[in-house]
């Protein structure tokens, strides 16, 4: 596969880059640790390097970490969970789904940073990671008020959240339909909304795995046969399906911060081009010279040796392999005391 073949990954036609803030990351975990499971997104999902920190740090409450709180939370609302518990579950299946940033002092001055900082300054690495990824649409997920109040985060976060798993599911019983057939899909729907709440899942996901189910049994010639005439009206139920999805895709592009290719920094521009690489594969100054100009970057007159020297002067910007550069890394967990 060569380095042009990479793209943004997409919910429907809405780009999926996200950028985590700390309470984001927190409630995802404590919903996960509740239900049993979490739900992760396979699009480019990114964070500050300052919220990872945050997760590990102590507060004014005692709490010598973020699981801690959970911890004491859990208690108080009637359903005890240990503090091992939630760090187990970030650190095993939550953490290596996040890329972490450290943008260091890029954009403090910006005016999203400047804004941020008059509300909570502690929030103003994650404006500076917005205007990093400016080069490509995002949504900022956090329900902090100097985000909102900045605009870079969605006044309605919960609706964005809720038409996100509406978009999943809309896309689940589409296939389910072309796949096994309406009324086994239209069953499903039904069904699984009911299942869906008595395990406190989320429908989409109980939806494939009754379609998975639905398609092994089919797979018998004389099943399928007799299914197929049975469920021919199809029509009605993808219609209703289809106004679902739009529906959803109208809430989430109203969440989308657009991109911008007017007046892109280098940084920025390297940062647009290095989302779309799958973490860990990075690409070389070569490549990132030769695909600058898909960002709308001027990059006439710039050297490769000059490229590579802001690449190493850039915190944000990571060697992976030897030769190689992405955006951000994947961090590990951190050891208990006494056992560094």
């Amino acid at each position: 596969m060569t380095s042009n073949s990479f793209s943004i990954p997409t919910i429907f036609d809405v780009p999926d880059v996200q950028i985590l803030d700390t309470d984001h990351i927190i409630n995802t975990l404590k919903t996960a640790a509740r239900n049993g499971m979490l739900i992760t997104s396979p699009g480019r999902i990114y964070a500050s390097r300052h919220v990872y920190d945050e997760i590990y740090q102590a507060d004014k409450l005692g709490n010598a970490n973020k699981f801690e709180k959970l911890a004491s939370q859990s208690i108080h609302e009637g359903w005890s969970t240990t503090s091992d518990k939630f760090q187990s579950v970030f650190e095993n299946d939550y953490l290596p789904t996040i890329v972490f940033v450290d943008v260091g002092n890029l954009f403090v001055d910006h005016d999203y940073a400047m804004r941020v900082r008059e509300k909570d300054h502690k929030d103003v690495p994650t404006a500076q990671l917005s205007v990093l990824l400016s080069g490509v649409s995002r949504i900022v997920y956090s329900l902090d008020k100097s985000l909102k109040r900045a605009e870079l985060s969605p006044p309605n976060l919960p609706d964005v959240l809720d038409a996100r798993e509406a978009a999943d599911l809309a896309n689940v019983s589409v296939f389910g339909a072309s796949a096994t057939g309406a009324g086994i899909s239209i069953g499903i729907n039904e069904g699984t909304k009911a299942l869906a709440g008595w395990l406190k899942l989320p429908q989409w996901l109980v939806v494939i795995a009754a379609i998975g189910i639905g398609i092994a049994i089919l797979r018998k010639p004389e099943r399928r046969r007799s299914f197929i005439d049975a469920v021919a009206p199809i029509g009605e139920f993808l219609l209703e399906t289809i106004e679902q999805r739009s529906s959803a895709e109208a809430v989430l592009d109203s969440a989308v911060l657009p991109a911008n290719t007017i007046g892109l920094g280098i940084e920025q521009a390297v940062a647009a081009l290095l989302v779309q690489v799958p973490v860990g594969q990075g690409l070389l100054v070569r490549e990132i010279m030769e695909q600058l100009p898909q960002t709308g970057y001027p990059a006439n007159g710039l050297k490769q040796t000059e490229l590579r020297s802001i690449l190493e002067a850039t915190p944000c910007f990571v060697r992976v392999q030897r030769y190689r550069w992405q955006l951000g890394q994947v961090l590990g967990g951190q050891l208990p005391v006494g056992m560094e």
